[in-house]
């Protein structure tokens, strides 16, 4: 029996008010469910499962944990009296919600079920089986998990492109779409020549949904669009589009994505490195996440934040989003992971259940052939499950422990950061405490200090804001490294023709000092190396060895040869260092900043850079030092052959 329009209008308001009531009651979300499934029990099934879905419907815009709530009470309603077709819609809703809210274990689940309900019935709608596909290749997507993603994505183009009518090429438009997304995050990862192949697709998609009006899709390959953009650096051209896509999406009160849209333009803005802006997006998409419980979206929003935050030197609000990011990390990586662990066992021991009972018709089937047959068929089956399950589980403990390691260095990554932030802080407190208490004293005293009085004061001021430039000009140094940013330019570098540069320019300090600065090169000694990165190390370790060495001492900077390598020696007969800390010298979570022997304070960054700097030319970096007898630091270069 089907109810009228009426009586379903009457019975809407009815619920809705209810559940507004029970959300102001004391009762739990899980008993407000019960009492809601049971005010509607007398309905008939179908019709029953139509008012459970339309309220999850209504919070999957708001609150995504509420929507995902009343879709299971959706599902644990379907009997018997409900058409196969009819469920696989149910499954498919309720797959596309578990997408929204980052749980692909549970959406690859029940996408599964729909498909398998699909295949099943001979006659059914061929186009829903082909959205299924694209469903199934967008998880995939979702997990990194290209391959099949794009597998289950070509088929759905196989089984659009043969309908060859209107809904066929709908069904492209979406294909296409999803496709462009897959080859974008496959050029970002793996090969950027692949962004032209995701720019084809997505205006393959663009042309169908232009054609048939398919505002959502047209949102989203504007969106594609502009993320290749930002690939192709063409910057103003991603926010153009990106711009079309959010205004397009504040017009379209259906479309649910628009997070994603703002966490791109905050990407864009960071490149341009206009971190205002970014701020202003990222926090958007952050809030509108946040509300609707949608992770992997409050992930990528917080991640933006905490660049952002870190390149304008707010470190309250760095820690915070570093914090919020690393969080929301290991929920999503601990829990959907492991679920998705789980997932795929249930899957293999689902699907082995329903060979068997098709193994049991066929054996129905030929039974007459004889016992014998039937015998050999159940040996071979009983081995093939044996084999499978073992090497399954064999599988399953695989990534189990993958999943454990990575998510102890998630966790040690985390504490290194949370230790450099404090390191960091303190490091800035000194001078920036200098600085002001001295401007303090020639603000309120400046008429009563004498000529010599304030030239001194300004001085300190001048040491300690030059203090802190060097901090920050090694963090951004540090910073580039560490995110790939530094460009390296191998070529065959003189290394006696650098050197005496750079002491020319060492000089000075060297003589204020009164420390003799000796250069011991040969002639023609080569090295492969970033000629600009060389400079800054050397620079570094010739500026330390005359901050830690006393009047009347030397530097020397000397080379050599040790097992056909080529060796750069900076030593000095400064004040030394004990074994624990020439150990530590070269980590950042790690203090070891000294006192030179004029009272020069350093940043205790140099040399981390150095270490960064030498890693990626392939060359390595060590120090000898004794207490009181001075400190040797020493590069070592693959030995070159100078070419003629």
């Amino acid at each position: 029996m089907r109810l009228s329009i009426h009586h379903i209008t009457i019975l809407l308001f009815i619920s809705a008010s209810f559940i507004c009531r029970s959300d102001k009651s004391d009762l739990s979300a899980q008993t407000n469910l019960e009492v809601f499934n049971k005010s509607i029990n007398n309905l008939p099934s179908q019709n029953k499962i139509d008012v459970i879905l339309d309220s999850a419907k209504k919070y999957f815009n708001t609150d995504i944990v509420r929507c995902i709530a009343f879709s299971e009470l959706a599902i644990s309603n379907l009997d018997d009296k409900i058409t196969d077709e009819y469920k696989a819609d149910v499954y498919s809703k309720v797959s596309g919600y578990y997408f929204t809210s980052g749980n692909y274990s549970k959406a690859l689940e029940y996408i599964l079920i729909d498909l398998r309900i699909l295949e099943n019935n001979p006659g059914v709608n061929v186009l829903k089986i082909g959205r299924c596909y694209v469903n199934i290749g967008e998880i995939y997507r979702a997990t990194t998990d290209y391959d099949n993603a794009l597998l289950n994505l070509n088929k759905s183009v196989s089984i659009f492109t043969d309908l060859k009518n209107d809904e066929g090429e709908k069904g492209l438009s979406n294909s296409y779409e999803r496709i462009a997304a897959v080859y974008f995050e496959l050029s970002y990862k793996i090969d950027s020549a692949l962004v032209i192949k995701s720019m084809d697709y997505a205006n393959k998609s663009l042309g169908l949904s232009e054609k048939y009006k398919i505002n959502s899709r047209k949102i989203s390959c504007w969106n594609i669009l502009g993320a290749c953009q930002i690939m192709n650096e063409n910057y103003d051209k991603a926010l153009e589009l990106f711009n079309m896509a959010l205004n397009e999406s504040y017009r379209d009160s259906a479309y649910s994505d628009r997070s994603n849209i703002l966490n791109n333009i905050a990407s864009c803005y960071i490149k341009i490195e206009d971190y205002n802006k970014a701020i202003e997006y990222a926090q958007m998409s952050y809030d509108e996440s946040k509300k609707r419980g949608v992770l992997i979206y409050v992930r990528e929003a917080s991640f933006f934040l905490y660049k952002s935050y870190l390149e304008l030197r707010q470190f309250e609000k760095v820690i915070f989003y570093l914090d919020e990011y690393n969080k929301v990390s290991l929920e999503l990586f601990s829990n959907d992971k492991n679920r998705a662990v789980e997932s795929l066992e249930q899957k293999y021991r689902k699907e082995k259940i329903d060979e068997e009972h098709r193994d049991e018709k066929n054996n129905l089937i030929f039974l007459s052939v004889g016992l014998f047959i039937v015998f050999v068929f159940l040996m071979v089956i009983f081995f093939m499950r044996h084999k499978a399950l073992k090497f399954i589980n064999k599988e399953l403990e695989h990534k189990n422990k993958t999943i454990t390691a990575q998510k102890a260095e998630l966790e040690e990554v985390n504490a290194m950061k949370n230790k450099f932030f404090s390191i960091l802080a303190h490091d800035l407190r000194n001078p920036f405490n200098g600085i002001l208490g001295f401007l303090d004293i020639l603000h309120n005293s400046y008429d009563t200090l004498s000529y010599e009085e304030k030239k001194q004061f300004i001085g300190y001021i001048h040491t300690s804001a030059n203090q802190v430039f060097k901090l920050l000009d090694r963090l951004l140094q540090l910073s580039r490294l560490q995110e790939g940013r530094y460009q390296f330019n191998n070529e065959l570098v003189d290394v006696k023709d650098l050197t005496e540069q750079i002491i020319k320019l060492q000089d000075t300090n060297a003589r204020s000092k009164r420390v003799s600065l000796k250069l011991r090169i040969f002639e023609n000694v080569f090295v492969n190396a970033d000629k600009t990165s060389l400079d800054i190390i050397l620079r570094n370790l010739i500026d330390n060895a005359i901050k830690f060495t006393s009047a009347g001492g030397e530097v020397v900077i000397s080379s050599g040869s040790n097992n056909g390598n080529v060796e750069i020696i900076v030593s000095d007969t400064g004040v030394g260092m004990d074994q624990k800390d020439s150990d530590s010298i070269f980590r950042l979570d790690k203090k070891t900043v000294s006192i030179g022997t004029n009272n020069e304070k350093g940043t205790g960054l140099g040399l981390a850079v150095c270490k960064e700097l030498i890693d990626k030319m392939n060359g390595k970096i060590n120090v000898e030092s004794i207490i009181g007898k001075g400190s040797k630091f020493i590069l070592t270069f693959p030995s070159v052959e100078k070419k003629s």
